[in-house]
């Protein structure tokens, strides 16, 4: 561990990281970037992360290069014609719920996200790139469709390494 921290990277790199769910959001997965961007970064290199704005956002997302895309799931208007519960507040329970309408769960593959949040999020994956150029992009699940985003990266994209975590191989 203290080669790693010490030794200097040799080509620094402009990464970016597209990951659904990320502080304040309390799921373990946003815990694993926030602290692998934190090691990233030791090691020189610069990292952004694209994330929904679902659960809200932070003081130092701006000086963290953390960009929040706007997300349908957190529209409380759709939330009450789908009669979905409010979103939880960072830090507090989720509410107990029924299954959500066969709509969102037959018609939206691989999850409703591709069609919330993917969108939006490939816009802005693609506007960040043309501005700092990025050497790679890291998509991770779960939500399985965070992949859709690298895919939309234009023809000659940076290079892009899908994590595939938990998720694929163990849930229908």
């Amino acid at each position: 561990r203290s080669r790693l921290r010490s030794s200097p990277a040799v080509n620094n790199h402009r990464i970016a990281v597209v990951v659904y769910d990320y502080p304040p959001s309390t799921s373990i997965g946003g815990t694993r970037w926030l602290t692998m961007k934190k090691y990233l970064e030791r090691m020189g290199h610069e990292v952004t992360i694209v994330t929904t704005d679902a659960y809200g956002s932070l003081a130092s997302d701006r000086t963290e290069r953390v960009v929040r895309v706007p997300d349908l799931v957190a529209s409380p208007r759709l939330r009450l014609w789908l009669a979905r519960p409010a979103l939880p507040a960072p830090g507090h329970k989720v509410e107990v719920d029924k299954a959500p309408p066969r709509l969102l769960t037959d018609v939206a593959v691989p999850d409703i996200y591709a069609v919330s949040w993917v969108p939006r999020a490939t816009v802005e994956l693609r506007s960040l790139h043309r501005h700092v150029g990025f050497d790679a992009v890291v998509s991770t699940s779960p939500k399985d469709s965070t992949h859709l985003v690298g895919l939309g990266l234009p023809r000659h994209r940076p290079a892009w390494s899908p994590a595939v975590r938990a998720g694929w191989t163990s849930t229908p």
